[in-house]
């Protein structure tokens, strides 16, 4: 049996088409595994990413606390009875920032409340106990701080905070 020159063509064809056919299957299959694990990867990247953010979030939130601090140890207690215009502005203008820097969340809320929360509880309850008008200000006390209620919205917070951790008796 001999076989035609165009059955052999044929033939080889045929195995041409089988082997280029398991070939490509194959290629397909590796090529599903291969865009199976980029999918993977781009979610632990997508992972690693928001993991990143949110530590270089915290990083300069506590870097922005080393500002307030420069601004916060200049802050002195107040007298009551003789308060001194510039102690209550620098203590006003700096709780004010410490509060809306707390509120807009740019710094790291509990070293804010462990750092500032005492020695801002007492100089706020010193301001509030100035019942004259502070010279040159042209206020008493709870005037100054009604004329900034987030200074009061974030010594509640920060009270609060103190509270749950224990390290504060008093409300």
């Amino acid at each position: 049996m001999q076989l035609a020159a165009s059955d052999l063509i044929a033939i080889v064809a045929l195995v041409v088409s089988a082997a280029s056919y398991f070939t490509t299957r194959a290629i397909g299959l590796r090529q599903n595994n291969l865009n199976s694990e980029q999918i993977k990867l781009g979610r632990e990247t997508g992972a690693l990413q928001d993991r990143l953010s949110k530590d270089e979030a915290q990083a300069e939130r506590r870097r922005f606390f080393s500002i307030l601090w420069d601004k916060f140890i200049l802050v002195n207690y107040i007298n009551p009875a003789a308060p001194i215009e510039s102690d209550v502005r620098r203590a006003v203008n700096t709780f004010e920032l410490i509060a809306l820097s707390w509120q807009a969340g740019v710094v790291d809320k509990e070293m804010a409340a462990i750092a500032f929360g005492p020695t801002y509880n007492i100089i706020c309850g010193q301001i509030e106990q100035v019942a004259v008008v502070v010279p040159g200000v042209g206020k008493t006390g709870l005037e100054v701080l009604s004329d900034h209620p987030a200074i009061a919205a974030v010594r509640a917070e920060i009270n609060g905070f103190r509270q749950q951790r224990g390290s504060i008796t008093q409300p």
